[in-house]
């Protein structure tokens, strides 16, 4: 999922490269170049709750608003992003899902 506004002329593709990277591809004229950006997984929880016990790091953010997901879980590679998943699946019994009713997590891919 890509998060924000990119005003970047020439972006025409996105590829994760790597677990804390993403390559950027760009169209210029004829040519095709690539960049390398930075990477930052998340994912938005209903609280700081659901990820009490468990062993990995993620910066916990909390949002304005009246939202259900009020939090945001920022990781510091996709490992991490899918331990914590993997951590919440487990205890919870449930997937993190694009639901906004049915799971303490809210995955975007």
């Amino acid at each position: 999922m890509l998060f924000g506004h990119d005003v970047t002329a020439g972006a025409i593709a996105y590829e994760i490269d790597g677990a804390a990277e993403v390559k950027i591809f760009f169209r210029d004229s004829d040519a095709l170049r690539a960049e390398t950006a930075n990477l930052r997984p998340f994912m938005l929880l209903q609280s700081d709750e659901p990820l009490s016990g468990w062993k990995g790091e993620a910066q916990i953010e909390i949002l304005a608003g009246a939202g259900a997901f009020n939090r945001l879980a920022l990781f510091a590679d996709l490992k991490q992003l899918d331990d914590a998943r993997f951590y919440l699946q487990k205890k919870t019994g449930k997937q993190a899902s694009r639901s906004l009713t049915t799971s303490p997590a809210l995955r975007l891919r």
